[in-house]
């Protein structure tokens, strides 16, 4: 373990919210949000020079600033970077939230939903637009606690190290309480210190490549789909616009879908047409994907370490 400059959470239950930034000083809005308000914060920027941009705005407020000292944007991924620096420091078993600088909402449905698997809705179509504004409550710390330890109970359950919460803010999407696997987005995901999961800093598509690696290492995921965290999309600061990203992502797209064969598929739309990638393995077919993908890495060492000798 690294020598470990980053505070240990001051709250006995909830662990550290670590805040990555890159270049978006005066824009940051998470450590804003009434749904953190109990969490110890941390607020990690790459070098002195931003260090001082932010501190000059004041918009840490009780987070803690620090320096990760790791290089930022492309080539390969600054973030990464960024959540490994504190990853290492971490001590094993190690509970710790990882979120993005621009959530600007945070929201769930009540709590009278949480013992719920499936949201059934009703016939009368009068009823939906309640619904929908159920599923957009907004939530405060206490809420926040609910939505953590549930999401906790169930990464413990599935003996995975990985959670996350819905991708979309539409309700419709988000009838099943629980999935298993899916895309966790790194806007904010729970994560346990694990010695088995490695991070890859080469790869910017991070949260897509993430939430593969843990699926093929420990055999799912966790999203929670009753919680939602609205941010901001390709805004300036961090790795860009849409535009800016673009070049980078189709060739991104290919590696992952090299690397981890019939877990993703190209969208076709959308403002990244055929440079984004959506999730084609489901609750169903999941532990074949998984057989699968050991046995393919399994038969290639076997291979590789047979040309070595």
């Amino acid at each position: 373990m690294a020598e470990r400059v980053i505070p240990r959470s001051a709250d006995p239950e909830l662990p550290l919210l670590v805040v990555v930034s890159y270049d978006r000083a005066g824009r940051v809005t998470t450590l804003r949000q009434p749904a953190f308000d109990e969490m110890t914060q941390v607020l990690v920027v790459h070098d002195e020079e931003a260090k001082d941009a932010y501190e000059l705005i004041q918009e840490c407020g009780k987070a803690q600033l620090f320096v990760s000292g790791v290089r930022a944007g492309y080539p390969g991924s600054g973030k990464v970077r960024q959540m490994q620096w504190v990853w290492e420091q971490l001590d094993e078993g190690e509970v710790v939230v990882f979120a993005d600088d621009d959530i600007k909402f945070c929201s769930a449905a009540p709590k009278a939903y949480d013992g719920i698997d499936n949201v059934v809705l009703p016939a009368d179509e009068r009823m939906l637009g309640p619904i929908a504004r159920e599923f957009r409550t907004e939530i405060d710390a206490k809420r926040w606690r609910e939505l953590f330890f549930s999401t906790l109970a169930r990464m413990n359950a599935q003996e995975t190290v990985m959670g996350g919460f819905a991708v979309v803010d539409n309700y419709f999407f988000r009838l099943k309480h629980w999935r298993r696997v899916g895309y966790v987005s790194g806007h904010l995901i729970i994560m346990r210190k694990d010695s088995r999961f490695k991070w890859d800093e080469n790869i910017p598509m991070e949260d897509y490549r993430n939430s593969a690696e843990v699926c093929k290492v420990f055999g799912s995921v966790v999203l929670n789909n009753f919680g939602f965290f609205e941010h901001s999309t390709y805004i300036e600061g961090g790795l860009g616009t849409a535009e800016e990203r673009l070049p980078f992502r189709a060739p991104d797209c290919e590696t992952l879908m090299r690397i981890y064969p019939g877990f993703f598929r190209i969208k076709e739309s959308g403002i990244m047409a055929g440079a984004d990638l959506s999730v084609s393995v489901t609750d169903v077919t999941l532990d074949r994907w998984v057989d699968m993908i050991r046995k393919v890495e399994e038969e290639a060492a076997i291979e590789s370490e047979g040309l070595f000798k």
